[in-house]
């Protein structure tokens, strides 16, 4: 029995030194000037900056005060309705 055990604990201790003490393999290393885009679009890139803007109306501005979610009660009203 302990004959077993021994190469079990020795099994495990080599396998354990393997996992920590073999390297881990190295990244790779990736171009950052290299097109991952369709081909079709290579030579057709906007980079253009162009001003927007965003149209909030007033009745978008009421409908979300209208809509706004009502907090949790306080522990007060949570003791009167659980009797606490």
């Amino acid at each position: 029995m302990s004959k077993l055990l021994t190469i079990v604990a020795a099994v495990v201790t080599v396998v354990i030194a393997w996992i920590l003490l073999s390297p881990s393999p190295k990244p790779p290393v990736f171009d950052p000037e290299e097109w991952w885009g369709p081909m079709e679009m290579k030579g057709k890139q906007d980079t253009s900056i162009r001003p927007f803007t965003i149209k909030f109306d007033d009745a978008v501005h009421d409908q979300r005060l209208k809509a706004t979610l009502k907090g949790t009660p306080s522990i007060n009203t949570a003791s009167r309705r659980y009797r606490l």
